[in-house]
């Protein structure tokens, strides 16, 4: 016998197809299709609105967005297109970034011999450490300088180093007006001044080690000195559209004015900067040069200013499929997509730095590419799959509506209306295929017979179909065969599943000389036998070793006991124990549940039929869903009671079909989930 586990495993291996799939199928050669449409991939240059420029993305990156940078680094440009919403109409965006490079080269030595000194006789200095940092300086002043043409007559020199032990000024010379002992400042400012010597001799050489505060605080000086560099000038693009680009027009340019030319189907832009730029300052860069003997030679410091979004323009084209712009697809690899213009170039000059002499260099009319968005045409295929929640197999006769929301390019928000008459087939599979893009959704409107709907949650689906702005999580499509180049599909495998119609049946105990009067404490079994192999072999034949016992229970103060959430099959029930007092029934009921309404016969709302247990004298209670049994009283003993057994020969128990008006259902123990 084949276990739920078993078949489930086995569905799920030879019904793939009843999975949620999407797949993209490849127009070849592409048909025009309703207006509205646009099935077409982009392959490359997908617009995205996050990245107009290319701030926050590492110089690694920019091709993954659609950006090139020039081999100057003055210039970011990307080109990308945009779905319109009409078929194979689209918006172009060209959109450039410019750098401007400030640089400013600074020799420690020249700053050491040309910064401002003082000096004093006094003793205040004494316990410093030179190199530190003090905010104030006391003292007889005593004139200190690093020109060498200053003719004063007491000097000594410095060897300077930063705190790691390098040296980055070598054999600087100061001298002073007096004195030959000489305790010696250079101020950076009114209050910070950095002690270079106490007491310093004429004639003598020292080595000062800068404190970290020192020399933070003269690189900051030396970074003031940086000067902004000149922004790159753009001085023209030319866009050529080529064959099968057909020009629309609609251009749009943030800055500057654009012309297009009909005989060589070349735009022409003369772009300019934009007052919407984006100006953005980047930390400077320290670059040393090293003397052979390890000082410091220079300091050159470079910074960079980018201006994002300096310029842009938008303009609409359309393809020429007409004119054999057909597309292909090769799962696994883009084959055949085509460029979107035949090439677009940006004219620009720009500066470049030279540390050797400390110059900018002008570059006049260099020229950089746009990047060529390239696009193929799909459509897509969906497949949806159905099964048998209890039995983990495929479930045929379910009903869909298929919707379609999409906004044209005039912001006109529509949805359309598919198909509401998709229906799962035997293999318990709905398939649409040739679908445009746009959002989806699909709604269970009907469940098969003898199933229920899934709760609201799993009955609508939706499903974003939109190649033209994204294809994440696509792959190959399966659903379509491969000559119909279907060129993607969703890898994930999805199932909706549908429960059984259950029935909620009813068991009414009454006196059988008092029909009107309840029967407290009768104990009863129920036993499921059906042909759907689930519990048993199904025979039709009661047997409590070979049946399966789903449910028991005990009547109530109203004689009521219920068996809850029974599914289509047959039933077999027995009373096991009656209450003291009365014979317990020793026959064996049939009780046959439905999953359609009206199959069973009687009332409205009625599921099941009750008869012998041999099948014979099948009939629809008078109350729906309602079995009445009646046990007789035992005259001669009052106090009967015990276990009964199935074939136990007792006196007249007996079936009645007569209404027992509205009954409070009591929930039975369940054994095994129906």
């Amino acid at each position: 016998m084949m276990t739920s586990r078993n078949i489930k495993r086995k569905r799920m291996m030879a019904g793939a197809i009843l999975s949620i799939c999407l797949a993209a199928l490849l127009a070849m050669p592409l048909v025009a299709r309703a207006a509205g449409d646009n099935g077409w991939q982009i392959v490359s240059g997908r617009y995205d609105s996050s990245h107009q420029t290319s701030e926050g993305i590492a110089a690694g990156q920019l091709a993954n967005y659609g950006w090139v940078e020039s081999p100057d680094g003055g210039v970011r440009l990307t080109k990308t297109v945009e779905p319109t919403g009409v078929e194979d109409e689209f918006i172009v965006h060209l959109s450039v970034d410019t750098c401007a490079v400030a640089s400013q080269q600074t020799d420690y030595y020249t700053f050491f011999t040309t910064a401002p000194y003082d000096g004093v006789t006094s003793n205040w200095a004494h316990g410093m450490t030179p190199g530190t940092v003090t905010g104030s300086v006391n003292g007889s002043g005593i004139d200190v300088t690093g020109d060498p043409n200053s003719g004063y007559g007491k000097s000594g020199v410095f060897d300077i180093q930063y705190p790691a032990g390098k040296t980055i000024a070598k054999n600087v010379r100061l001298s002073w007006s007096k004195g030959n002992n000489t305790t010696i400042f250079l101020k950076l400012d009114d209050s910070h001044y950095v002690l270079m010597g106490v007491q310093v001799n004429t004639g003598s050489n020292n080595t000062v080690v800068l404190s970290d505060e020192a020399y933070n605080l003269i690189n900051e000086k030396i970074k003031g000195q940086v000067k902004p560099g000149p922004a790159p000038t753009l001085n023209s693009v030319t866009d050529v559209m080529g064959n099968n680009i057909e020009y629309l027009g609609s251009a749009s340019a943030d800055a500057g004015t654009a012309s297009f030319d009909n005989a060589s189907s070349t735009l022409t832009w003369n772009p300019q900067y934009s007052n919407s730029a984006k100006k953005v300052v980047e930390e400077p860069v320290y670059d040393y040069d090293y003397t052979e003997g390890g000082a410091v030679g220079k300091l050159t410091i470079t910074q960079r200013t980018w201006y994002y979004g300096a310029a842009s323009l938008t303009y609409k084209v359309r393809l020429k499929t007409g004119e054999g712009f057909a597309s292909s697809y090769d799962p696994g690899k883009i084959s055949n997509p085509y460029n979107t213009n035949d090439h677009a170039t940006l004219d620009y000059t720009y500066s470049s730095y030279s540390k050797d002499d400390n110059q900018f260099h002008e570059h006049p009319n260099a020229i950089c590419d746009f990047p060529k968005p390239q696009v193929k045409g799909i459509t897509y295929d969906l497949c949806l799959g159905k099964r048998d929640a209890t039995l983990d197999e495929a479930l045929a006769g379910a009903t869909f509506r298929l919707t379609r929301a999409w906004t044209d390019s005039d912001g006109v928000a529509h949805s359309d209306v598919v198909s509401d008459s998709l229906i799962s087939g035997a293999d318990g599979s709905v398939k649409m295929t040739g679908l445009s893009w746009g959002r989806y959704t699909l709604v269970e409107i009907a469940a098969p017979s003898g199933f229920v709907l899934p709760p609201e949650a799993q009955t609508t689906h939706t499903f974003d179909l939109c190649y033209t702005t994204g294809a994440d999580g696509l792959e190959p499509s399966w659903v379509s065969s491969k000559s119909d180049h279907r060129a993607m599909s969703s890898g994930t495998f999805i199932w909706i599943d549908n429960e059984r119609v259950k029935t909620d049946v009813y068991l009414h105990k009454v006196d059988a000389s008092h029909t009107t009067r309840p029967v407290r404490g009768a104990s009863f079994k129920l036993y499921y036998d059906s042909l759907d192999g689930k519990h048993d072999n199904g025979d039709g034949v009661f047997d409590p070793k070979d049946d399966a016992l789903v449910s028991e229970g005990t009547t109530d103060e109203q004689g009521t006991v219920s068996f809850a959430q029974l599914t289509v099959g047959t039933y077999f029930l027995v009373e096991t124990r009656a209450p003291a007092g009365y014979q317990i029934n020793s026959d064996v009921y049939r009780i046959r549940v439905f999953d359609v309404a009206g199959q069973a016969g009687g009332a409205a709302g009625n599921m099941i039929q009750v008869g012998k247990a041999d099948g014979s004298d099948m009939r629809a209670p008078d109350t729906p869903n309602t079995i009445t049994v009646a046990d007789k009283p035992i005259p001669s003993i009052p106090s009967t009671g015990g276990p009964g057994v199935v074939g136990l020969v007792a006196a007249g128990g007996c079936l009645s079909a007569t209404g027992a008006g509205a009954l409070l259902g009591v929930l039975g123990r369940r054994r095994r989930r129906r």
